[in-house]
Formats: C-alpha cells, structure tokens, sequence
C-alpha cells in the first residue's frame, strides 16, 4: 500500500516523459512485443533487455524519467501471460511474476495467480 504510493507518479509525468524520449518509448514497447514473439531464444531476450537498460541510463538524464523507463521494462519482464495481442476481448490482462517485483522480506509467502 504506502510502498506504492510513495512511488507512483502522474499520468502526465509518465506522459511527458514518453513526450520526451519518443525512440526510447518505442524501443519499450517493441521490448515487450519482442520478449512475446515465439521461438525467440531466452538468451536472446535477455541481452535486447539489457542492451535497451543501458541505453536508458546512458540516455536519460532525469532520475525520475529513467526510473520511469526502467519500471516500463521490469513490466515486461514481468509478464508472464496477456492477451494484450488477441483481437476479441472485454479487457486486457497481464498475469505477473510477483518474483520480480514483490520483496520476499514484505511477502515470504509468494501469491499465486
């Protein structure tokens, strides 16, 4: 709860950043079409990752915008099943892995689901 809060930021400071880094927004969200594409070695997803992270750093200079970006590329790397891609759907979905994002010192016990 407070955790969160206490990291959020706006939609429009989200917006102003994407506004500002067009490429770089554009290279995140191929990352997460990337990261889905079948038969596209783990090894392979791993290094367009890391590469697209050091970009980020080496390119963004507000610490806010860069953790912005980098939170946009955990989420990719988190999802473990969409159907963000699929043509008939009420809502879109994205099933996490809480491993990635939740402390195991705030939830030794990891949630399921």
């Amino acid at each position: 709860g407070r955790q969160m809060q206490k990291h959020a930021v706006t939609i429009n400071r989200f917006n102003a950043t994407v506004e500002k880094y067009p490429e770089l927004a554009t290279a995140v969200y191929n990352n997460f079409v990337d990261v889905r594409r079948p038969g596209r070695d783990a090894g392979d997803r791993m290094a367009s990752t890391s590469e697209l992270e050091k970009l980020i750093k080496n390119t963004v200079e507000d610490p806010l915008d860069e953790q912005i970006f980098l939170s946009c590329l955990l989420f990719n790397k988190s999802v473990q099943k969409t159907n963000f891609f699929s043509r008939e759907k009420a809502a879109t979905s994205f099933r996490l892995d809480p491993k990635q994002f939740i402390s195991a010192n705030e939830y030794p016990e990891v949630p399921h689901g």
